[in-house]
């Protein structure tokens, strides 16, 4: 039982794993033009206005086409730390996102992994003849697995026919087959929104959430949705983009803590629910003062870009990083457990537009990173592959 747990909580964290590599962080394009690009720093409260204005510019290869842009008023200098001795309050996290009714009668079972698995304290149920599965981990990671998805909790063996980028405005009324009939993509953004808030938002209240995206799945002659959910801290976004390096080897992989994937087979229901690898808190060291104008952005990425002859832009937008600090002995670099701290920066995110894939999956994300306050740029043209 305890290994068949960790098995499935491996699994877990792996969905929502992300690691920079390394050659990203220092890849400095060779060639360039080396010209000096004057940069413009602005305050938050100039963001928006500024940044409407800067996208009626012309930055020669770069193209920010129809790009929407929301951008925050403020902007927090901010560190943040896990979580820890949250399995405490299993009872009351199964009672919100499950129900009384539905998990009362399992036999939970306390446990700490070896430091093979993290070390991680958990709380959860498995009943094989009902098909159900719920965990609450000391560092405020939360899965449960309800029968419809059982032997495939979060549609990963499914074939992905569309993925719908909610988190740009996009709506949908287009409706597929679910297991108890039609549910069209705008209601199942409105639902799980509202899901989120009502059943799940108590456990995160320093965030708040929106649903960034939807992936139809298929299997057999029935559809689900897998469904991604950012978080945003003072309305900026925290990092999630799942950079895996290596799927034999998870244990290498730096673990993100921002990202929430649920699924969808019948309506009005979630099926399978996933906070990634827990709950983080964030701690506000004060006001960030001056950040770069997305303007200075964009002419120092057309400075540094121009072996390129086009490249078109889906979307940009502020984000906090989240990177682990690690202690020197810390003998769970692999894992995150209760007590890690993550320090954060404010980067511009700039995503590519992979048009030969759009609305495909797996999908190639390929971006450009720039810190917003020294203008350090990293990124990657080949192209992320992110799984839905």
């Amino acid at each position: 039982m305890k290994k068949a747990i960790s098995i499935i909580l491996a699994a877990v964290m792996l969905a929502g794993c992300a690691k920079t590599p390394e050659n990203v962080k220092s890849r400095v394009h060779r060639e360039n033009s080396g010209n000096e690009v004057a940069t413009e720093m602005i305050p938050p409260s100039d963001l928006q206005s500024a940044g409407e204005q800067a996208l009626k510019n012309d930055y020669a290869q770069f193209n920010v086409g129809s790009v929407k842009l929301s951008l925050p008023s403020e902007v927090n200098e901010v560190e943040f730390t896990q979580a820890s001795g949250f399995e405490s309050g299993y009872e009351m996290v199964f009672d919100s996102l499950l129900g009384k009714d539905f998990w009362r009668g399992e036999s939970v079972t306390k446990q700490t992994d070896t430091s093979e698995y993290g070390g991680m304290t958990t709380c959860s149920f498995r009943n094989e003849s009902r098909k159900v599965y719920g965990c609450v981990g000391d560092n405020g990671f939360i899965t449960f697995i309800k029968p419809d998805c059982f032997d495939d909790p979060y549609a990963s063996q499914a074939e992905t026919v569309r993925v719908y980028d909610t988190g740009s405005g996009e709506r949908s009324g287009d409706k597929y087959r679910l297991a108890d009939g039609d549910y069209s993509i705008s209601e199942t953004v409105d639902f799980a929104n509202r899901w989120l808030k009502e059943n799940y938002s108590v456990f995160e209240p320093d965030v708040t959430f929106w649903v960034k995206s939807v992936a139809v799945k298929k299997r057999g002659q029935e559809y689900c949705f897998s469904v991604g959910v950012q978080k945003l801290f003072g309305g900026v976004p925290l990092d999630d983009m799942a950079i895996i390096q290596s799927k034999d080897d998870y244990q290498k992989a730096q673990y993100i803590v921002s990202r929430i994937q649920l699924t969808i087979h019948r309506r009005a229901d979630v099926s399978s629910f996933t906070n990634g690898t827990g709950i983080i808190i964030p701690n506000v060291k004060g006001k960030v003062l001056q950040l770069l104008s997305l303007q200075s952005v964009l002419e120092l990425c057309r400075d540094k870009f121009t072996a390129y002859n086009e490249i078109n832009l889906r979307s940009i937008a502020l984000k906090y990083t989240i990177e682990p600090v690690y202690s020197p002995d810390d003998p769970y670099k692999s894992f995150d457990y209760a007590g890690k701290r993550f320090s954060s920066h404010i980067i511009w995110e700039l995503l590519v537009d992979d048009r030969e894939n759009k609305d495909k999956a797996p999908t190639k994300l390929k971006y450009i990173f720039v810190d917003a306050q020294t203008g350090e740029i990293s990124f990657d043209f080949d192209g992320v592959i992110v799984e839905w």
